[in-house]
């Protein structure tokens, strides 16, 4: 989670209170990769539909 922090150029705590929101809005945890497949899909999609 540091060093993620640390690449994204935000603090420790306001990463986890993203990823904390993330699992919210999807209703499903994101621990694990497995969890994150929907997570890009969505990401994908959206920057697709971004001119």
């Amino acid at each position: 989670m540091h060093q993620t922090s640390e690449q994204l150029f935000i603090h420790r705590n306001t990463l986890r209170q993203r990823l904390t929101k993330i699992s919210t809005l999807m209703e499903q945890p994101i621990e694990r990769v497995e969890d994150w497949v929907p997570v890009a899909l969505a990401i994908r999609v959206l920057r697709s539909r971004t001119p």
